[in-house]
């Protein structure tokens, strides 16, 4: 569509007119297919799309061992402590909302986890597999919250803050591995983002465990719990750290030149983040009684990223050897392109 417009009166002058038919759209990021030029070019595609995003196994040499599922519109992929599930943030078309689902990878069943959602945010896996942690948009609370729900579809999700948490979004991002805190990202009203804790005893008052003019986010428990990798923009570019939980104690810069979405394997001694320019990076590290070390780091492969889609990407087995991927369905399309030119003359009539 294209709409007269008075850039000096900045006043909308008529009615919209339809320029190009049939233009191909993408619902899960809200992109369509066309181009327009200053002078007066006007070039789209047609015809159905066949888009998604597929979940690949890769191995550390970035081999692909296999796919998992059918080409759906998935990301943030999250695999259970036992290794035999994935949950995933699934869009259901053609309603356009965005649910939690669990995959059983060994029986290749999906099941809808999340009911009341508009836009689902996670998930997080509770230590012993047995509850989910999310967060999501609703119509009874401004912004996005926490929520907790049984992994197995059983009975109705808990709000996990009590009262809500005033903010723009309260995301959860780990659990520890004794199963007391969830460290969730809290994004202000002027969208800064800082990482906090929810304890489930006591009072279950939250507090913040990072929080500075910059934003800090992507907390992730170590596997003895006693440290926690996140990411921050403080340099002027995000960068992966570590710092001890709960602290105090001084952070241990990782990542240089650009890092995100930090992973451990499951001994500890390994950390995996992806670069700025999308490699899988894998950073040994030690940890003795309050001294963390960083050693070499070396890039496994490159991912292909999603562009416009929010969330995690990946996710690691505890053993460092197969990661879980979220990926642009591959495809290839025989359908032109189609160039209109002096379009504009239609607005004029």
């Amino acid at each position: 569509m294209a709409q007269p417009f008075d850039a000096t009166s900045m006043r909308i002058t008529d009615e919209p007119i339809a320029t190009a038919h049939g233009v191909s759209f993408s619902p899960a990021t809200n992109f369509s297919n066309f181009s327009v030029s200053q002078t007066g070019l006007l070039v789209y595609s047609s015809g159905a799309v066949q888009a998604g995003f597929q979940l690949v196994w890769y191995d550390r040499q970035g081999k692909l061992l296999s796919r998992l599922g059918s080409p759906e519109y998935s990301t943030w992929p999250q695999i259970s402590p036992d290794g035999k599930r994935l949950a995933i943030r699934l869009l259901a078309l053609p309603a356009g909302t965005y649910d939690i689902w669990v995959y059983d990878v060994t029986r290749g069943v999906q099941t809808r986890m999340s009911f009341s959602a508009l836009t689902a945010y996670g998930p997080v896996w509770s230590p012993n597999g047995k509850q989910l942690a999310y967060a999501h948009s609703s119509q009874q609370a401004p912004g996005d919250h926490m929520y907790l729900l049984s992994s197995d579809g059983t009975g109705k999700e808990e709000a996990l803050e009590q009262p809500i948490i005033e903010s723009l979004g309260n995301y959860p991002s780990s659990w520890s591995p004794d199963g007391k805190i969830l460290l969730f990202d809290h994004q202000d009203k002027a969208g800064k983002f800082s990482i906090w804790g929810l304890p489930f005893s006591g009072d279950r008052k939250p507090y913040t465990f990072v929080e500075s003019q910059f934003s800090s986010h992507t907390g992730r428990f170590s596997p003895d719990g006693d440290w926690v990798a996140y990411v921050s923009n403080d340099s002027g570019t995000e960068e992966v750290y570590v710092a001890p939980f709960p602290g105090p104690g001084n952070r241990v810069q990782v990542s240089s030149g650009g890092g995100s979405q930090p992973r451990w394997r499951g001994d500890g001694q390994e950390l995996f983040y992806l670069s700025a320019e999308v490699k899988m990076m894998a950073a040994q590290v030690t940890a003795t009684a309050g001294d963390f070390r960083v050693g070499s780091i070396h890039a496994l492969f490159t991912v292909s990223p999603i562009g416009g889609v929010p969330g995690d990407l990946y996710d690691v087995t505890l053993d460092g050897q197969k990661f879980i991927i979220a990926q642009d369905f591959e495809r290839t399309s025989t359908v032109p392109l189609t160039l209109v030119t002096n379009w504009s003359a239609e607005l004029r009539k």
